[in-house]
């Protein structure tokens, strides 16, 4: 839990995506490490608590904000997976952080340096980010791409002889998706 603590504190993070088809396709791409993270934020939740139980409010509020730091990192990809994992984890940081505020007697001051603290992370997601630069648009270029090899769209084969009936500039279609 504390190399994720230690993590956190990270400018960002990436993990690449891996398609298991050949040729690569976007519908094939598995994303199950991002389970981890929700286990990873209830876990730093726990140990929140733990901590707040053992009267380390600090130390508490430490764990609070590596979580909402997690959910900052998750925001940065704009794939549409990773912003709804970055709203579940901000959900958990939110509650354990209610639960801390409404059962630890820091000083007005430590509050509102917590509180500085949290409004300078900004803003979790970005969903419009999300439709605008990840899967919607991974998405589009794939089926593109997938189209130019005579493999159709979503898996609809045209075949060669149907494919030669009419041009189509696959690059310029690239392009403007992009």
């Amino acid at each position: 839990l504390e190399l994720v603590r230690q993590a956190t504190a990270k400018d960002k993070f990436y993990v690449p995506l891996v398609s298991t088809s050949t040729p690569p396709s976007m519908d094939d791409v598995q994303m199950v490490h991002l389970a981890v993270f929700g286990w990873a934020a209830k876990a730093l939740a726990a140990r929140a608590a733990l901590k707040m139980m053992r009267d380390d409010q600090l130390g508490a509020w430490d764990d609070v904000l590596a979580v909402h730091r997690l959910a900052r990192l998750l925001g940065h990809d704009p794939k549409f997976l990773y912003q709804y994992t970055a709203i579940f984890v901000e959900e958990i940081a939110t509650r354990a952080g209610i639960v801390l505020a409404t059962r630890t007697s820091l000083t007005a001051a430590q509050l509102r340096e917590l509180s500085g603290k949290l409004i300078a992370l900004g803003p979790a997601t970005d969903i419009v980010r999300a439709i605008d630069e990840g899967e919607t648009r991974f998405f589009g270029l794939g089926e593109i791409m997938l189209a130019s090899r005579g493999g159709g769209i979503r898996g609809i084969s045209w075949g060669a002889q149907k494919r030669n009936e009419f041009y189509l500039d696959y690059n310029r279609m690239l392009r403007d998706m992009n």
